[in-house]
């Protein structure tokens, strides 16, 4: 256990150096520069007392950001800055703000997504690949495989904004944009994340319902599932209690993978449903050039989706017996 721990750790610092060392360069690709998003001509006016004024602020920022010393020395100083815990700042026109502020207050909402999505995508995914792998290759089963096609071939961003306006604007069951905090209001913060959740579910309950079916399938045909038959056992109790366990280690798998996916997709998702979230955060970073913001947030998405993997081992040996045993055995 010791070993696999510190193996897990070395992978850990492995994947957030090199997921941070290419963000950091790839931004600097970006066109332009911070500064000129930053402080732009029209803040202050367009004489000679302005346009120095404006150098100064760029200076400083310049200084903050630390874009005047080189590469290796800017993302040095910054990985230490980021191990303290001070992330850098955000800049607007008028202020700045920390970006562990804005962290703390974007991190739940995108937590809360993903959570919401996750759940939402087994709870329907579980039931129907269980049902489809015990009456596989009937009408019921081909039905939801075609279903499950359909789910998959459509975008999240596009069945999104379908959502939005069918169900929040035509019919008005939910609101179509916006969040409200579950401390204020619990009901209207979940009619508010249901539509955001729903989008970034679909695609995930297709690829969990092929998966589970397809376990189930080859699970069935063990022979402790026979012998469990053989005993009288109900179908629903083999299915349920004997069957799902050792069929749902792909599914686990394939689960904890897909919060990159998930993380990606709350990126557009949170922009369609005005989210204020780490993906909507973001597309911000970008869109203004925020280099600091952008990395800190990268380098916390890419620390968390590792740490979920890493606990996915230890699950692994409680849901199957046989990889306790072989742990042991080594």
């Amino acid at each position: 256990m010791a070993k696999l721990v510190a193996k897990k750790m070395l992978q850990l610092v492995l994947v957030v150096f090199l997921v941070t060392l290419f963000t950091f360069m790839l931004v600097r690709v970006k066109p332009g520069e911070p500064e000129d998003l930053l402080v732009p001509l029209s803040s202050v006016g367009t004489t000679q007392e302005a346009k120095d004024i404006i150098e100064k602020k760029k200076d400083g920022i310049r200084a903050d950001l630390d874009l005047d010393k080189p590469l290796y020395q800017q993302y040095v100083l910054w990985m230490s800055d980021f191990a303290r815990g001070d992330l850098g700042n955000f800049y607007a026109v008028s202020s700045e703000r920390p970006v562990s502020d804005r962290v703390k207050d974007s991190l739940p909402v995108s937590l809360q997504l993903m959570i919401y999505a996750q759940l939402m995508a087994l709870v329907i995914a579980i039931p129907m690949g269980v049902y489809s792998a015990y009456r596989a290759n009937r009408p019921v089963d081909k039905v939801a495989n075609t279903t499950a096609f359909g789910m998959l071939a459509m975008p999240n961003f596009a069945l999104g904004l379908v959502l939005a306006y069918y169900v929040g604007v035509v019919l008005g069951w939910v609101p179509p944009t916006g969040y409200t905090s579950p401390e204020v209001d619990l009901v209207r913060h979940l009619k508010t994340m249901f539509l955001p959740a729903l989008s970034l579910a679909v695609g995930q309950i297709a690829v969990y319902m092929r998966l589970l079916r397809s376990d189930m399938i080859q699970t069935l045909q063990e022979d402790f599932i026979l012998m469990a038959k053989s005993k009288g056992i109900s179908n629903a109790r083999v299915l349920w209690r004997h069957a799902l366990r050792p069929s749902s280690l792909t599914l686990l798998t394939v689960a904890g993978l897909n919060v990159g996916a998930l993380i990606g997709g709350a990126v557009v998702i949170e922009v369609v449903f005005a989210l204020p979230g780490m993906g909507a955060l973001i597309a911000e970073s970008i869109l203004t050039n925020q280099y600091v913001a952008l990395q800190s947030c990268v380098a916390i998405i890419a620390i968390g989706y590792v740490l979920i993997n890493f606990l996915l081992d230890f699950v692994y040996s409680i849901l199957d017996p046989r990889i306790r045993n072989v742990r042991a055995a080594g």
